[in-house]
């Protein structure tokens, strides 16, 4: 059996890590996937006290200096592991994993959100030199294949079959609000939403970490000017995040940046209307073309807010053209690199 460990910054964190979860539960006998947390976690199989994020550090050579030490000190400890494969899905990982891999270690390294940096300098250097790389969209893998990073494309899974959440019911949505799933980072774009929302005067609801203080307190003071209703939630697990969903509006998906969504593919399974940013990891999904708005316009986003309002099934879409390719197989494929190095 191949042993492999998994490190994320901290779980729950996001989509990342729960796509480390689809893959510790549905992956086959041939593999041990451990979950490896570096802050306090109830559902990783191992946790050390080696924060590398940081959030609360606003002084940024003490951050660095402190991130330097602390990825020392996580590197020493993953070359004591009796492991046979490391996976990382973070880029603040990529100094320890190019320091492991100096040791012989064998890495797999997952690049999800699209970032421009990852095709030079020090972040190209140290991908060609992992023993695999695979994004979860085209517009990353194309990128890193162009700079000559061997990079696989293996979309997201999502459980569409083994999931018995009862569907929303579009006639008795009775709620004038709008549901945001992300963690609150500057990429995630969601002052659009807000500002939106102040066209129409809608309330919207977000969910997600808010580890990043100055862009919340953008959000908040944003909200303030324009008197919009705005309810920081927090993370909060799906079960209730859909409830909520079933009564509002839609869900709004407002990113300039993005690998797959999760939430957007568990409002589709959750038959909500829902309105994506017009970016290409979102276009690629291929959903109907009013699902789409310019993340940039808050007048053509509170026109879509409006007629997902008026005309709910207009914004839903079909799970059923997404199982395939967003299937078990997905799974597979990960599984597939993982054997494939550790032999």
């Amino acid at each position: 059996m191949v042993k492999i460990l998994c490190i994320v910054p901290s779980f729950p964190c996001g989509g990342a890590e729960l796509q480390l979860r689809y893959f510790k539960n549905y992956s086959s006998n041939k593999i041990d996937v451990k979950i490896l947390s570096l802050t306090e976690s109830p559902t990783a199989d191992l946790t050390i006290a080696n924060d590398l994020m940081l959030s609360n550090v606003n002084n940024k050579p003490i951050k660095m200096m402190l991130r330097i030490i602390r990825s020392l000190r996580l590197s020493v400890y993953l070359l004591t592991r009796d492991v046979d494969v490391l996976m990382f899905y973070n880029r603040i990982f990529l100094p320890v994993a190019i320091l492991l891999r100096f040791f012989n270690k064998k890495v797999i390294f997952s690049v999800r959100e699209y970032d421009e940096s990852v095709a030079f300098g020090w972040r190209k250097y140290s991908l060609s030199k992992m023993n695999r790389v695979y994004a979860n969209s085209a517009r990353v893998t194309n990128l890193l294949n162009s700079v000559g990073v061997n990079c696989n494309l293996i979309k997201n899974y999502f459980p569409f079959d083994e999931t018995n959440y009862e569907h929303a019911n579009l006639s008795e949505k009775t709620k004038f609000e709008v549901v945001v799933v992300a963690n609150i980072q500057p990429h995630k774009n969601i002052e659009i939403v807000i500002q939106a929302a102040s066209i129409i005067g809608v309330k919207v609801i977000i969910f997600g970490r808010e580890d990043n203080e100055e862009y919340c307190d953008k959000l908040k003071a944003l909200a303030n000017d324009t008197n919009v209703k705005v309810e920081f939630g927090g993370f909060k697990n799906k079960y209730i995040i859909n409830e909520r969903l079933k009564e509002s509006v839609c869900l709004i998906h407002p990113s300039l940046k993005e690998g797959t969504p999760n939430s957007v593919l568990e409002a589709i399974n959750l038959g909500v209307p829902i309105l994506l940013s017009k970016i290409p990891e979102h276009e690629a999904l291929c959903l109907k073309k009013n699902a789409y708005f310019n993340p940039l316009s808050a007048k053509n986003l509170s026109e879509k807010i409006e007629g997902a309002q008026n005309n709910p099934s207009d914004f839903t879409q079909n799970r059923e053209t997404l199982k395939r390719e967003y299937g078990i197989e997905n799974i597979k494929q990960i599984e597939a690199l993982v054997c494939g190095i550790a032999q």
